[in-house]
């Protein structure tokens, strides 16, 4: 059989043919709307942009909510769903992180994926594969799969703070 049409056709049938198809939208290659506002380098930015001393080579998508630590680098090519969050010093290089996951401090995500709610441990490298939660996760669990608190980077622990963290996780575990 044969197709005949117009316009842009991809087979989507592994994670690099994926990250492809992200690159041709990303670079104009597509003819459709993308949600967010380009930026002066061409830069796609959903919601507010992240505050903080980073890098973001052209072009990326940023998602709404995403918080990004001093020193992180997001290389071209790279897609960062909503609410995720690369702590300092880590890199995203033509990766794809999905809804709420989480890249720690000094950690590189390259032609690599991380699943919505995911973490790549500060440190590690993930070349050219997927990140996923284990199975089945605790429904509502306010710590990811390493039992660790996740939240914005940068944000200064005080006492009061400790305080406020501390008595919303007894409300929440009752």
């Amino acid at each position: 059989t044969t197709w005949n049409g117009h316009g842009y056709w991809r087979c989507i049938d592994s994670l690099q043919s994926y990250q492809q198809a992200q690159r041709d939208l990303l670079d104009g290659k597509v003819r459709c709307k993308l949600r967010g506002i380009r930026d002066e380098r061409g830069n796609l930015i959903a919601g507010h942009a992240p505050s903080g001393i980073f890098q973001l080579l052209a072009p990326v998508f940023i998602g709404a909510g995403d918080a990004l630590g001093n020193g992180a680098i997001i290389r071209a090519g790279s897609v960062l769903d909503d609410r995720c969050t690369v702590a300092s010093g880590a890199v995203v290089e033509n990766g794809t992180l999905l809804p709420c996951s989480f890249v720690g401090e000094h950690g590189c995500v390259k032609s690599g994926g991380v699943c919505a709610g995911a973490a790549v441990k500060s440190g590690t490298v993930l070349l050219d594969s997927i990140r996923s939660c284990p199975p089945n996760p605790p429904e509502n669990s306010l710590f990811d799969q390493q039992n660790t608190l996740m939240g914005e980077v940068g944000v200064e622990l005080t006492p009061e703070l400790a305080v406020r963290i501390g008595c919303a996780l007894g409300t929440a575990a009752r």
